[in-house]
């Protein structure tokens, strides 16, 4: 392969823990500039990607390095494997270059120089695959970490505590038609107008019909007066709004041991990290190659493993639903951990599972057609209550009040306690067969 060094920076650049082990000195010219720029970056405390690189290299007015990055992000995708072979080939070459400017050069100090860097190449650091053993007497390590929050939205969560934290897996646990979807799309808007990165997976709609219901919801339209823009007319209205990204891929069985890759590599694609991966239903993520003999409940025990490692490894938060089974409908106000359908797997992994109770509006006002609904109009109630939580000050139990509005926007009513005003007329609306 002609192009060694850009593969092994694009894989980098990917993949952040391979760059301090990565000797800098098998690189030259601009994609050794890179390098420096991936290593100080890193230094800083923050990670790297081609994107950032190439903000840095614009404000440096670099056109040289901005096109080497180019080269660098048009390369193909590799697993570790071939880096490795690219790398060690790398590191050959390197010092063969540097055994022949030892036999050019007649300054001691050169030569001290020279003999240094070949010593250095015969290393091959590799990133640490377990952690250190951590002593009792290290007082620095009683202390815990802060919390990285990716508020979710959620205005009950927030400033608790048990908000959404990257590494995080949440479950939403809900009988079908019960709000499931209403509540990730809400997820998703909330993040990509705070600036964030979103990949969220459509099991039941196409990606059409998702990015229309949430470009409704950020532009307070119904579905029927944002069907009537053109695309003009949605250009012109989102100019003004800053937002992050929203990927949506629909009508796709995902396997679950090639998500975590699948993941990387449309990032490496689009020049930009998730910050939140949405699959709106943990049942369209399937294992490969499952054995007949498998039961479902370890199919899917694994698929919630896995879902925790790519938010822990790939510093993300996963957003996930579970269908509730047939107890969890009727008059369970709402449905509680017990009633997961087929598995507790998903229980056992989630970081925050929160249940969900949809009830129509018994005083909607009616309208003739679609054209007269009016944004504000309320379709209905959403009761969500938390049924699990690892940190926080919200107790497991507390219930929350949302209104559903016409124009697909969920909003904060109250806490739902039985001292509230009209507590019963709330406890009755959702206590419906």
């Amino acid at each position: 392969m002609d192009n060694k060094q850009h593969i092994v920076l694009k894989y980098m650049l990917d993949n952040n823990q391979w760059i301090d082990v990565t000797h800098d000195l098998i690189f030259t010219g601009d994609c050794l500039k890179i390098k420096h720029l991936m290593t100080s970056t890193l230094k800083e405390g923050r990670s790297t990607s081609v994107q950032q690189i190439g903000i840095v290299l614009k404000e440096l007015q670099d056109r040289e390095g901005l096109k080497t990055l180019k080269t660098i992000h048009q390369q193909a995708i590799i697993d570790r494997a071939v880096f490795e072979e690219l790398r060690l080939q790398l590191r050959h070459e390197a010092q063969l270059r540097i055994t022949k400017q030892l036999s050019e050069v007649n300054e001691i100090k050169h030569i001290s120089e020279a003999l240094k860097d070949l010593q250095a190449l015969e290393q091959d650091d590799k990133p640490k695959e377990l952690n250190e053993p951590i002593n009792f007497k290290q007082w620095s390590k009683h202390i815990a970490p802060e919390h990285n929050y990716l508020d979710s939205g959620i205005e009950p969560l927030l400033d608790t505590g048990t908000d959404f934290k990257l590494g995080d897996v949440v479950n939403f646990l809900a009988a079908s038609g019960n709000f499931k979807t209403g509540m990730m799309t809400r997820i998703a808007k909330d993040q990509i107008l705070k600036g964030r990165n979103v990949l969220f997976y459509s099991m039941e709609e196409t990606a059409q019909s998702l990015q229309a219901r949430i470009g409704g919801m950020i532009l307070r339209k119904t579905p029927y007066q944002y069907s009537q823009l053109t695309e003009d007319e949605l250009e012109d209205k989102f100019k003004s709004i800053h937002l992050g990204e929203l990927d949506v891929i629909s009508g796709e069985v995902i396997l679950i041991e090639e998500m975590a890759d699948a993941i990387k590599e449309l990032e490496a694609k689009r020049g930009y990290k998730y910050d939140y991966i949405i699959p709106d239903y943990s049942a369209m993520i399937e294992v490969k190659n499952a054995s007949k003999q498998a039961r479902e409940d370890q199919l899917i025990s694994k698929v919630f493993r896995e879902l925790k490692m790519i938010a822990t490894n790939q510093n993300k938060v996963v957003v996930t639903a579970i269908q509730a089974n047939r107890d969890g409908y009727g008059k369970n106000k709402s449905p509680r951990v017990e009633n997961t359908s087929a598995s507790m797997g998903g229980v056992h992994v989630a970081d925050l599972m929160l249940s969900l109770k949809y009830s129509t509006n018994p005083d909607a006002i009616v309208r003739p057609t679609l054209a007269d609904v009016e944004p504000n109009d309320v379709k209905g109630f959403v009761k969500l209550t938390v049924r699990k939580k690892r940190t926080g000050t919200i107790s497991v139990d507390d219930a929350f009040i949302f209104t559903h509005k016409a124009d697909g926007n969920s909003i904060f009513e109250d806490r739902m306690t039985t001292d509230m005003e009209n507590f019963e007329l709330w406890d009755n609306l959702f206590d419906v067969e």
